[in-house]
């Protein structure tokens, strides 16, 4: 069980917890955090509270010094000892049988089974805002197709937060791609989504198991209407490098696209002032922030903004 974390002390050690306290029996799996390139004293936080279980080998610590949660994913599933390799997101606490439901479901399901999507609820520090839809809402890494396991075609996401692959299938497909994903403060994201298209490309199945649940702490400052307009940015940002990798798109059709996408934000004329002006409205808001996503999308296939 992989957790990548940076600068997050204040929250790591709940995650942490979270798996010391798996139903399933301890000698069935191993716990690695992934300290990427951590500037807050992380790495020495988490070696003073949880001593003994490093000393006892029921955790182990690895450093990535490339920023990057890509880099990191990718160091922990290369350090990491077991067949299967599960991600919690350094910010979730994982419910009590996570562990034990993902090795049920891989050993349900046999080889064709080549990534598990759990879900994910927010834990949130306050109400949620009147302005933010349930739709802007999957921002914040919320994932709930249902109470059915599925398997999830292209058109619906997952989180890399909750997320557990065979070690087999990671090197097949040389790990999450390194030139998408968050990095420092850039937004950028979209890694498990391409990880999704290449595991899907080779056969398997991308499945959504709502039984292997997590809890996602909402920070306050993700609260603001800046952050969703940002994210939104970024996301944008994030299909444009992902589409220019999957399709090959040369300069001249990313240049012609990038003129069709434009001539589509501003038509009708309305959807410039829903970008421009503020609004406490939800559904406005929802259009604000879908404009943010087209400028990132421009920019994206510009290379403006990697």
């Amino acid at each position: 069980m992989v957790i990548c974390t940076h600068n997050r002390r204040e929250h790591v050690p709940a995650a942490v917890r979270s798996l010391l306290t798996q139903t399933l029996s301890p000698n069935l799996f191993e716990i690695l955090v992934v300290d990427n390139a951590s500037t807050d004293g992380t790495g020495a936080a988490l070696a003073a509270e949880f001593a003994a279980e490093l000393a006892g080998g029921r955790l182990r610590l690895a450093r990535e010094a490339e920023p990057g949660v890509a880099h990191a994913r990718n160091t922990g599933w290369r350090e990491a000892r077991g067949r299967i390799v599960a991600y919690l997101d350094d910010d979730m606490r994982a419910d009590p049988d996570w562990a034990r439901r993902i090795l049920d479901i891989f050993a349900a399901h046999g080889p064709e089974l080549g990534c598990l999507a759990g879900r994910v609820l927010l834990d949130w520090p306050e109400a949620q805002p009147a302005w933010l839809s349930f739709d802007l809402s999957l921002c914040l890494s919320r994932i709930d197709w249902g109470d059915a396991p599925q398997a999830l075609g292209p058109d619906r996401h997952f989180s890399g937060g909750n997320l557990a692959l065979p070690r087999r299938v990671l090197e097949d497909l040389g790990g999450f791609p390194v030139f998408l994903g968050r990095v420092g403060g850039k937004l950028l994201s979209n890694e498990e989504v391409l990880l999704g298209h290449m595991v899907r490309e080779r056969g398997l199945t991308v499945l959504y198991a709502p039984a292997v649940s997590g809890l996602h702490f909402v920070h306050p400052e993700r609260l603001r209407q800046g952050w969703f307009t940002r994210r939104s940015f970024w996301q944008g940002v994030s299909e444009a490098v992902m589409h220019r990798h999957r399709k090959g798109m040369g300069r001249a059709v990313r240049l012609g696209t990038a003129l069709k996408v434009t001539r589509d934000l501003l038509r009708p004329p309305e959807k410039l002032a829903w970008l421009l002006l503020p609004t406490r409205d939800a559904r406005r808001f929802d259009l604000k922030c879908a404009g943010f996503g087209t400028l990132g999308y421009m920019a994206g296939l510009l290379g403006l903004a990697e």
